[in-house]
């Protein structure tokens, strides 16, 4: 499919595409009878047309994607499904110009070497462009015209500091306990102390012993015979729902409203944004700096382990060595187990901030060519995160 790309023509304004738009023949037959393919005959989905203004539209399917104004301005956009083919249809159109997808919009790159401009897109946004300067003859340089910069959730840093200052103790002890284990890990490693840094030791019987433990009978075979066998893992599974399991994506939209599986599916979506409340709230409890004191460090010891855990992607530890994580399955012997230094490091502000991310996060418009390089918006639920970006 990406090859029908290579055979687009490049245009490079308003009467380069009234001339293509004129010397190609419309199609006489079929069901796309009337469009003039842009590419190859038989690339149907991809064609120019004339608009009611005058404009020449340069189409994707159903999207005009390029469109050439007669002021000599460019109008991109991707379109309310920007995918990979979308930029490749962008780049065989507009020379000068590179795209890419990620964290869903399109990011748009205008001229090369030193003197580029990147600018995001999302669904259903558009930039208008200009070649500089626009004399005939000549390519120019891309120049945006109009833009508006893209509005993304980002943490206030006024009511991100209040947060912190309620679990100010735990961060505390988080942060010792961080480079407690990661010192000893040095330790061990004298001969490269750097590469020792980035790995966090977890002693499996401090894991056992805060977090508790649980036995599953499983199946196990042995000389062609199956035998169920009971083993005991440590017990993360209250974290991994804090962490893994928020419920950011209203799946039941794709019902019909008023109808049987609509109501029941927002029963449903309601229903685990309960629970995941109550889980969280028995989370942030364990974290409070004004329990009593004869069970704070207990506390305490709970969370850390258990968000690092979490935050790592550890899904099942067996106390006999066995390790089940989310990227995969694996074996580690021993009487410890190695998580990312830089993951278990961030775990408490990451959870805090995922917890109060209502609280916290406050939709901003960044500047004109600013790509954003972080994305928040899945900490938001998303009834409160629609509300924010139809303000």
């Amino acid at each position: 499919m990406f090859n029908s790309t290579r055979r687009l023509p490049y245009i490079y304004g308003y009467e380069g595409a009234k001339k293509w738009h004129d010397q190609i023949k419309p199609l006489r037959s079929g069901a796309r009878m009337g469009r003039r393919p842009l590419g190859g005959r038989k690339d149907t989905h991809m064609f120019i047309r004339e608009n009611d203004e005058g404009s020449m539209e340069c189409v994707c399917y159903d999207t005009a994607v390029v469109t050439f104004k007669q002021d000599g301005g460019v109008v991109v956009m991707p379109g309310k499904w920007p995918s990979s083919f979308t930029c490749a249809f962008i780049e065989g159109i507009l020379h000068g110009t590179s795209a890419n997808r990620t964290k869903g919009m399109v990011v748009l790159r205008l001229n090369s070497g030193t003197n580029f401009i990147k600018h995001p897109l999302k669904q259903n946004t558009s930039i208008e462009l200009v070649r500089i300067p626009v004399e005939p003859g000549q390519v120019g340089r891309w120049e945006i015209r109009n833009a508006e910069g893209v509005h993304v959730w980002s943490p206030n840093r006024a009511a991100s500091n209040n947060v912190r200052a309620k679990y100010k103790e735990m961060i505390g002890y988080h942060k010792g306990m961080v480079s407690l284990l990661t010192q000893e890990r040095e330790k061990s490693n004298e001969d490269d102390p750097f590469e020792a840094a980035k790995i966090l030791t977890l002693p499996k019987d401090m894991l056992a012993d805060s977090l508790g433990t649980f036995t599953r009978m499983e199946h196990q075979y042995s000389y062609g015979q199956r035998t169920e066998v009971a083993h005991k893992y440590v017990n993360v599974d209250l974290f991994n729902k804090a962490v893994n399991h928020k419920p950011t994506r209203e799946w039941y939209t794709h019902y019909e409203v008023g109808s049987p599986e609509h109501t029941e599916a927002t029963k449903q979506a309601r229903k685990r944004r309960e629970d995941w409340l109550a889980v969280r709230d028995e989370v942030l409890a364990l974290m409070r700096s004004d329990q009593p004191e004869e069970t704070k460090h207990a506390n305490f010891l709970k969370a850390t382990l258990g968000l690092m855990c979490a935050v790592s992607g550890v899904r099942a530890l067996s106390v006999y060595g066995q390790i089940q994580m989310t990227h995969g399955y694996g074996l580690k012997g021993g009487a410890h187990i190695e998580l990312s230094y830089s993951k278990a490091a961030a775990a408490v502000t990451q959870f805090l901030t995922l917890a109060h991310a209502e609280e916290i996060m406050e939709l901003k418009q960044m500047p004109v060519g600013r790509v954003p390089t972080t994305n928040y918006a899945e900490m938001l639920f998303d009834d409160f995160k629609n509300q924010g970006e139809t303000k």
